[in-house]
C-alpha cells in the first residue's frame, strides 16, 4: 500500500463523533431544564434536537428556536445566553470516533503530515480538538467560520 503525503480530515462525523456529542448535550439540556418542557422524554428530546440542528449546519439561534417549539420549553433561555450554554456545554460533550488515537498515531509513525479543516465557532471548535487531544497530531489546523464555511467545504468529501 502506497502512504499518502499528507492527510486532510474534518473534525465533525470524521474525528469526533458528533451523533453522541449531541445525545449527551441533548440530555444535559434535559437534566438543567426539562421540568420547563412540555415533553421531556429522553429520546424525544435528542430526536428534536437532531432535528432542529441539521446536523449543524443550521443557524444556531433558528435551531434553538426550532427546538424550543418542538419540546414545549416554557420560559426559556433568550437566544444569547442559549448560545452561551451550547458554547460552554458542547466542547464537553465531545466523544472521539472509535480508534481516532490509533488512527492518527499511525500517520504519525508513518511521518505523514496531516491537517484538520472545520467550520464553525473557533471557540467551540477548539475547545473540541482540545478535549479530544488531538492538537499535535496536526501539522495544520483550519476553523472556518460561518461566512466562510460554504465556499471552504464544497466540492470537499472526506
Amino acid at each position: 500500500m502506497q502512504i499518502p503525503k499528507a492527510v486532510l480530515f474534518d473534525l465533525d462525523e470524521t474525528l469526533s463523533d458528533r451523533s453522541a456529542a449531541i445525545a449527551d448535550y441533548a440530555g444535559r439540556l434535559t437534566e438543567r431544564f426539562g421540568a420547563q418542557f412540555t415533553c421531556r422524554e429522553p429520546e424525544f428530546v435528542h430526536r428534536a434536537f437532531q432535528a432542529a440542528d441539521g446536523n449543524g449546519y443550521r443557524d444556531k439561534a433558528e435551531a434553538f428556536e426550532l427546538f424550543v417549539r418542538a419540546v414545549g420549553w416554557r420560559n426559556p433561555p433568550s437566544a444569547d445566553e442559549y448560545l452561551s450554554i451550547w458554547k460552554s456545554t458542547i466542547p464537553e460533550c465531545t466523544r472521539p470516533m472509535k480508534r481516532l488515537l490509533d488512527m492518527l498515531g499511525y500517520f504519525r509513525q508513518a511521518g505523514v503530515p496531516l491537517g484538520l479543516i472545520t467550520n464553525g465557532s473557533s471557540a467551540v471548535q477548539n475547545g473540541k480538538i482540545e478535549r479530544l487531544g488531538i492538537r499535535p497530531y496536526f501539522r495544520a489546523i483550519l476553523i472556518s467560520g460561518k461566512s466562510e464555511s460554504r465556499s471552504l467545504t464544497s466540492g470537499y468529501s472526506h
